[in-house]
């Protein structure tokens, strides 16, 4: 995704954005904002810790490698780094082969793979469950083994309708998120207050509790938010927003947070 293209009518000149994820997962997201005049302030809401079953993982490992398990599907780069993290730890090797048929979300999940020297990977049209169940439709995945690498938070949509076509489902919990009460989230909430922040980036239902969970130990409840750019990445995101209260202005159709600045340059340029 060009950056370039997104945004190169008005960009985000003289705009301060607030991006609830930790700086070393939004690099090139705080490099955009930057290119074009804007100013991102990190606040990290989450924390992303690894959490999974010993004997379950185990079992993963043995399976990918003796060739008993025909889908591979990741979920996230989060999960990506986690089921990484485990291998090593364990001193195992992941057992991804050749003959292997691996399905990534979206390009950010797809490149993490990469930096692991992973390339025969596949992403559907739409970056969320919907799009992978699309990748799948027209394919006979009754009785076939699929290893679905998710985090704890994860909906049960995808491993449900995997599962209601006859597929054989390990959903294979690799990561816990945590909800984060850090200095640099609060600090973004006294920015919001004094009218300080124009827009505000949630990626996942989480970040949104741990701002309004936040804001209510300070004193304040979602309409904290009545003042500034809501911006959502896929409808998951946009509704649970609008559960709480809060007005969403943009909302990208996919879970990927490139798709997410592409409808937020589309909102600023009308």
């Amino acid at each position: 995704m060009q950056f370039d293209v997104l945004m190169a009518k008005n960009g985000l000149k003289g705009k301060n954005v607030g991006i609830l994820r930790s700086m070393d997962q939004s690099s090139q997201l705080a490099e955009a904002i930057k290119r074009y005049g804007g100013f991102p302030i990190f606040a990290p809401s989450i924390e992303i810790t690894l959490d999974y079953d010993v004997q379950e993982m185990e079992r993963t490992f043995r399976d990918l490698s003796n060739g008993s398990i025909d889908y591979l599907i990741f979920t996230s780069s989060n999960g990506v780094r986690s089921f990484y993290q485990i291998a090593a730890a364990r001193g195992r090797d992941p057992g991804i082969g050749d003959n292997l048929k691996i399905i990534a979300v979206g390009p950010r999940t797809s490149d993490a793979l990469a930096r692991h020297g992973v390339r025969n990977v596949v992403i559907p049209k739409m970056y969320n469950s919907s799009g992978i169940l699309d990748l799948l439709r027209n394919l006979e995945i009754k009785g076939k083994r699929i290893a679905l690498l998710r985090g704890s938070r994860s909906d049960e949509i995808l491993p449900s309708r995997l599962e209601a076509r006859g597929a054989l489902v390990d959903s294979v919990v690799v990561y816990r998120t945590k909800l984060s009460n850090s200095k640099q989230l609060r600090e973004l909430i006294e920015l919001i207050t004094l009218g300080r922040i124009d827009i505000i980036l949630f990626t996942s239902p989480s970040t949104v509790k741990s701002l309004l969970s936040s804001a209510s130990r300070l004193g304040f409840d979602s309409r904290i938010l009545d003042k500034v750019i809501v911006a959502a990445i896929g409808p998951v995101t946009g509704n649970y927003l609008r559960e709480k209260g809060v007005p969403v202005m943009v909302e990208s159709n996919t879970f990927e947070i490139y798709g997410l600045l592409e409808s937020l340059a589309r909102y600023l340029e009308s």
